[in-house]
């Protein structure tokens, strides 16, 4: 042996993963040159290329990384902010199951939730008139039926002893 290149310096002490070395090692053997009273050998090094790639591969990673963190971000930003009208809905709602009827709710910028709105707002005006039907029929079934007369008359219903506890409310 008259000749051994040194060592590359290129990103001298550095090396890639040894998996990733595995992986992108292109396994080229050694080529061999004859010479009548000699031989050149030359064997390829790919370590410093599979460095290079590696360094790449962590950058790219870091981009991808990045990106996904961002639009993940948006996408719940965006989606936090055109559901906000909900809790205004079932904010809404709660107050109508609590017997508010006459609460509305904001006009909203989305088609959506405006056809939403729109069906919402009539059955607040419907069920207002419930609440004093109800009233009535929660005193009708209070009373016992000597003091009742009275109040069914006013209620538009009539008591019918039906013979033993249950009593049976008809429209006149």
């Amino acid at each position: 042996m008259i000749y051994t290149s040194p060592p590359s310096q290129y990103k001298h002490g550095r090396w890639a993963p040894e998996w990733f070395d595995r992986l992108a090692d292109p396994q080229i053997g050694e080529f061999r040159l004859n010479l009548p009273n000699a031989a050149v050998v030359i064997t390829s090094d790919a370590s410093r290329s599979i460095l290079d790639a590696w360094d790449d591969l962590k950058s790219f990673f870091w981009l991808v990384l990045g990106f996904f963190v961002l639009v993940n971000v948006l996408v719940f930003w965006l989606l936090g902010r055109s559901l906000r009208p909900i809790g205004k809905i079932l904010g809404g709602l709660s107050e109508m199951e609590k017997g508010r009827f006459d609460t509305r709710l904001p006009r909203f910028e989305l088609p959506d939730f405006r056809r939403d709105q729109s069906h919402l707002q009539p059955h607040g005006r419907e069920s207002r008139a419930k609440p004093c039907r109800n009233q009535r029929l929660a005193l009708v079934a209070k009373h016992p039926a000597t003091r009742s007369s009275s109040m069914t008359s006013r209620a538009g219903f009539r008591l019918e002893p039906g013979g033993g506890p249950h009593v049976r409310l008809s429209r006149r």
